[in-house]
């Protein structure tokens, strides 16, 4: 199992453009789990096919990344050129949990993972010239004072690399896969 600072190390390495609003996404990610709210079956269905019906990005992302404690990426464009359908896509995004108030387990752990990154920013020079601890303090503390909500990728993030993915247990991923003959393996970062 990755550790949380070894998955923080290796997206601030795979992902140049990466800034603090990213590092929240993928640690609420992992605490989480799918950060989108599903309101209903046709909307889902229209923003999924509309994501789908984009241009991919020019680096193309692995179909599976993993993420933290059982939660992977599905990238969406990697899925289309493998074959994948919609609706068994659908229905697995359907069966992930919907978004609901932050518990306080994952509050506390919300809190560590935000300090091991802050952690590895303080003690990592070469991390200090992409961010300022002082910044990650503050951003942690707004966020932790919301209730540790959900965010969006940065503008920086999102337009060098159009992310398009949903976010499935690593399970639900694997049978969305095997049921469609689809063989992939899973990204590593």
């Amino acid at each position: 199992m990755t550790t949380i600072s070894t998955l923080i190390e290796n997206h601030i390495h795979r992902y140049p453009e990466l800034q603090v609003p990213d590092v929240y996404r993928l640690l609420h990610q992992a605490t989480c789990g799918a950060s989108h709210a599903i309101t209903n079956k046709k909307s889902t269905r229209e923003w999924l096919e509309h994501e789908l019906d984009t241009p991919p990005p020019e680096s193309a992302p692995p179909l599976l990344e993993p993420i933290a404690n059982g939660w992977v990426r599905l990238y969406l464009h990697p899925y289309k050129a493998f074959g994948g359908e919609i609706k068994p896509l659908l229905t697995a995004i359907l069966k992930t949990e919907k978004i609901t108030p932050i518990n306080d387990q994952q509050r506390q752990q919300m809190d560590t993972y935000w300090q091991t990154f802050l952690d590895l920013v303080t003690n990592n020079t070469d991390y200090q010239t992409r961010f300022e601890p002082q910044e990650i303090r503050l951003f942690g503390r707004i966020y932790a004072e919301d209730g540790y909500p959900t965010a969006q990728h940065s503008r920086e993030y999102y337009t060098a690399y159009k992310p398009s993915y949903r976010v499935l247990r690593q399970t639900d991923a694997e049978a969305l896969l095997t049921s469609q003959n689809i063989k992939a393996e899973m990204g590593t970062l």
